[in-house]
């Protein structure tokens, strides 16, 4: 979450980017994720080619993505670089399971139907961010395909 004000702060205790010293030795991260969007030679990862971007861009995955179906690991976002985190190992078994959704909500969803289509019922469980929504078709799909394997295709 980020919070955003124009009050004005007296004290400014920003300091520069740095990885945690635990990430001097180690690289599980850039060599997990899927899209190759961590390099070695800069802090900040390739948003332009991170799952979790992609995942959130329309009109579909660009073809290098499409190619890849077991990539996918999640409705929105991609937590295989976290998972993977040795920093990350206490907080993992604080995932909490999200809500299930009948077979006719998720072929609602799968077919597109529009938001106000939906019952208040299926908005109020999916919880989502603005804008995500017309993304949600496309990733579940995807996720789905993942599930079928290569030989159920």
């Amino acid at each position: 979450v980020a919070f955003y004000t124009d009050w004005p702060c007296e004290e400014d205790n920003w300091q520069e980017l740095k990885a945690m010293e635990a990430c001097d030795t180690c690289s599980l991260c850039r060599e997990n994720c899927p899209t190759g969007s961590i390099p070695a030679d800069r802090f900040l990862i390739r948003a332009e080619n991170c799952l979790g971007s992609l995942q959130e861009m329309k009109p579909d995955f660009p073809c290098w993505v499409r190619l890849q179906p077991g990539w996918h690991n999640a409705l929105t976002g991609c937590m295989a670089c976290q998972f993977v985190c040795p920093m990350n190992k206490p907080y993992l078994q604080r995932i909490v399971s999200g809500p299930a959704f009948s077979e006719d909500e998720t072929s609602q969803i799968l077919n597109g139907t529009p938001w106000e289509g939906l019952s208040p019922e299926t908005r109020l469980r999916l919880e989502l961010p603005p804008g995500i929504y017309p993304f949600l078709a496309r990733n579940l799909g995807a996720l789905i395909e993942k599930q079928r394997g290569p030989t159920q295709r």
